[in-house]
């Protein structure tokens, strides 16, 4: 099976070494596990002092896109922040709208058999519309995704599956899903 993980906009993810951020250990780690029995490339942002594609020494290829305005959305996302009532801009669809762009690319170019998107849930609803036969996984690495009624009906709905961690699972789930956890 061809799987692709989309990392998220603000980590770029090494070939080897050590990684910076959780949700690039996460996604490294995953693709690493997948990779024993799977075709497997990343998706992810392209930090200056890396090259725009590399294959790890465990055989995962690392495609690197722009990702585009990172100081501008560090700056809504700290804004949207400041109003209680306002939508986080990590909501927004335009949220590092450039990288979905060429995340899309990728996608249109590799057709993968399997898409896991890493925490960057306006891009699944894109990708429903324009892949609507590959399967998509949501990724959620902390709970704040399902605290948000308005998020779940635009980003759940959209995607076959979701993942998170056990931790994660039975913190935040019980809530949404009453008796489904014993």
């Amino acid at each position: 099976m061809r799987i692709l993980l989309v990392s998220q906009p603000r980590d770029p993810v090494s070939a080897s070494g050590a990684q910076s951020g959780s949700v690039a250990i996460v996604t490294r780690a995953l693709a690493h596990a997948l990779a024993c029995q799977h075709e497997v490339t990343i998706v992810a942002p392209r930090a200056a002092d890396q090259r725009s594609e590399e294959t790890a020494p465990d055989g995962v290829r690392i495609l690197r896109v722009p990702s585009g305005a990172r100081t501008l959305h560090r700056l809504l996302d700290f804004l949207s922040g400041l109003h209680p009532a306002a939508s986080p801009h990590l909501l927004a669809d335009s949220y590092h709208l450039a990288y979905q762009r060429a995340v899309e690319q990728v996608i249109a170019r590799e057709r993968p058999d399997l898409v896991h998107v890493m925490s960057l849930a306006p891009l699944v609803p894109r990708l429903a519309r324009a892949f609507p036969a590959i399967p998509r996984i949501l990724h959620l690495h902390d709970g704040f995704l399902l605290t948000i009624d308005r998020a779940r009906p635009k980003t759940a709905c959209r995607c076959d599956a979701c993942a998170c961690s056990k931790r994660m699972a039975r913190k935040s789930l019980p809530p949404l899903f009453p008796g489904s956890w014993g």
